[in-house]
C-alpha cells in the first residue's frame, strides 16, 4: 500500500480551500451521497432475497443462482484498488453520475434478462461501477467539508452501506414477491436514474486536479490497517457464508414466501438497533464495543444451528446475528480511516475490495458447506470464522484501540 502525493500549486490549492463547506451546508450533498451508498449496496445484495425466485426462472438451484453474489463481488474485489487509480484525475461528480447510471444499466439487463448468461453479464457490470463507486462517494466528503465537519458527514454517508443492508434488502425482497423479482430489479434502476438527476443538481463539483491528501504515518499505521482489513474480509466471508442462503434458511424453518419477507424487514429493523446502538460507543469504546459485536455474531450463528425446525427460535438467532452486523460497516470504515495508513479514497477502496472479497468467498464457501453437509451446516461455519475475527479483534490493539487514535491530515 502506497500513498502518492502530488504538489498543487497555489492556484489550485485556492480551489481547493474554496470547495470547502461546513456540515449544515453539505447536507444535502452528505443526504444524497447516503442514499446513492444504499442504492449500491441494495444493487449488490438484492438476489439474496430472492435466490429461489430467480432460480426457478431460469432452472437453476439456488447455489447455482448464488454464483450472482460471487460474479459482482468478485469484480469489486479485483477493479476496486485499479479503478480508483486509474481515475484519480477524473472529477468525482462525473465519477458517481457515471457510475449511478451504469448500476441502472446492470439492473435493467438481469430485470429484462432472456436466459441466465445475460442475467450474469448484468450482474458483472453492476460489479464494475461498484468497484470504483465506492472510493468516490466515501472520500467525496473530505472533498467539500472543512476537517472540523469530516468526521461527521463521513458517519453521514457511511449509514448508508448498514442501511443498505438492513432496509434495502428486505424491501426489494417484499417487492420481489409480492409481484415478480424482475420489477425489484427494476426499481432499483428507476431509483438510480431518479437519484442521478438529484445528485447532479445537489453535489458540488470538485477541482481538477484532485488535492491528494498526505497523511502523518504514526508508527505501526501500515500493520493496523493490514489487521483491519484482514478481520474486514474475514466478517463478510462469515457473513456471506450463511446470510446468502437465508432465504432456504427460513424456509426450511417452515416460513412462507411471504413470511421471508416479512422476517428480512425484521432483520433490517434490529440492524438498525445495532447500528444506532454502536454509534454511541464508537468514538468512547470502540474497542470493547467491536468485542460485544463479535462475540454477539457467534452466539446468533451458533443458536441458529441449534434451532433445527423451530421458526421461533430461527427467526431470533438471526435476528441476535444481524443486529450485530447492522454496526459492522461503520466499525470497520471507521477503524481503517483512523489508522491514518492511506488517504480517505483509498482506506474505502480497500474496505470496498477485502469486503467483496469475504461476500464472493462467503458465497462459494456457503455453496460447498450445503454440498458436503446440508443447508443448517452454514451457519454453524459462519460461527466458526467469527470466532477467527473475534481472536484478531483481541490481539490486534492498534488496529482496533481503546481510544481513538489522532489523525493528522495536511494538504500539500
Amino acid at each position: 500500500m502506497s500513498l502518492t502525493n502530488d504538489a498543487l500549486t497555489d492556484t489550485e490549492a485556492h480551489a481547493v480551500d474554496a470547495a470547502k463547506t461546513d456540515l449544515k451546508s453539505a447536507m444535502p450533498a452528505l443526504v444524497a451521497l447516503a442514499v446513492s451508498i444504499f442504492v449500491a449496496m441494495t444493487t449488490e445484495l438484492l438476489p439474496v432475497g430472492l435466490l429461489p425466485q430467480m432460480g426457478a426462472a431460469f432452472g437453476k438451484s439456488i447455489t447455482e443462482v448464488g454464483v450472482l453474489v460471487t460474479i459482482y463481488a468478485g469484480m469489486v474485489a479485483v477493479f476496486s484498488i485499479p479503478l480508483t487509480i486509474w481515475t484519480k484525475r477524473v472529477p468525482r461528480k462525473q465519477l458517481l453520475l457515471t457510475m449511478l447510471i451504469t448500476f441502472a444499466i446492470s439492473s435493467i439487463l438481469v430485470a429484462a434478462s432472456p436466459n441466465f448468461t445475460v442475467m450474469a453479464i448484468g450482474r458483472a457490470i453492476g460489479g464494475a461501477s461498484h468497484a470504483l463507486f465506492f472510493a468516490v462517494a466515501l472520500g467525496y466528503p473530505a472533498r467539500i467539508l472543512r476537517p472540523w465537519d469530516l468526521g461527521k458527514g463521513m458517519a453521514i454517508t457511511g449509514a448508508g452501506v448498514s442501511l443498505g443492508h438492513v432496509v434495502g434488502v428486505p424491501l426489494a425482497t417484499a417487492l420481489g414477491v409480492a409481484t415478480n423479482w424482475r420489477w425489484a430489479f427494476g426499481a432499483v434502476a428507476i431509483m438510480a436514474v431518479l437519484l442521478c438527476m438529484v445528485v447532479a443538481k445537489v453535489l458540488p463539483s470538485v477541482p481538477n486536479p484532485i488535492a491528494q491528501v498526505k497523511t502523518v504515518r504514526p508508527p505501526g499505521a501500515v500493520t493496523a490497517f493490514s489487521a483491519v482489513m484482514t478481520v474486514n474480509l474475514l466478517l463478510y466471508l462469515g457473513h456471506y457464508t450463511a446470510y446468502t442462503y437465508i432465504n432456504p434458511l427460513l424456509r426450511d424453518a417452515g416460513a412462507s414466501e411471504s413470511f421471508v419477507a416479512i422476517a428480512l424487514l425484521v432483520f433490517g429493523a434490529v440492524g438498525i438497533i445495532g447500528l444506532l446502538a454502536a454509534g454511541s460507543q464508537m468514538d468512547t469504546r470502540p474497542r470493547k464495543a467491536l468485542l460485544v459485536t463479535m462475540v454477539a455474531f457467534v452466539a446468533g450463528l451458533v443458536l441458529l444451528y441449534f434451532s433445527g425446525s423451530s421458526l421461533v427460535a430461527t427467526v431470533g438467532s438471526a435476528a441476535i446475528w444481524c443486529v450485530a452486523f447492522g454496526s459492522a460497516p461503520a466499525f470497520f470504515t471507521t477503524a481503517a480511516i483512523r489508522t491514518n495508513a492511506v488517504t480517505p479514497d483509498m482506506s474505502a477502496a480497500w474496505i470496498n475490495a477485502t469486503a467483496n472479497v469475504g461476500i464472493a468467498m462467503g458465497a462459494v464457501t456457503g455453496a460447498k458447506i450445503i454440498d458436503a453437509s446440508n443447508l443448517q451446516g452454514v451457519s454453524l461455519g459462519a460461527a466458526g470464522i467469527f470466532a477467527v475475527c473475534t481472536i484478531v479483534v483481541f490481539f490486534a490493539k492498534r488496529g482496533f484501540p481503546h481510544a481513538d487514535p489522532k489523525i493528522i491530515q495536511t494538504i500539500k
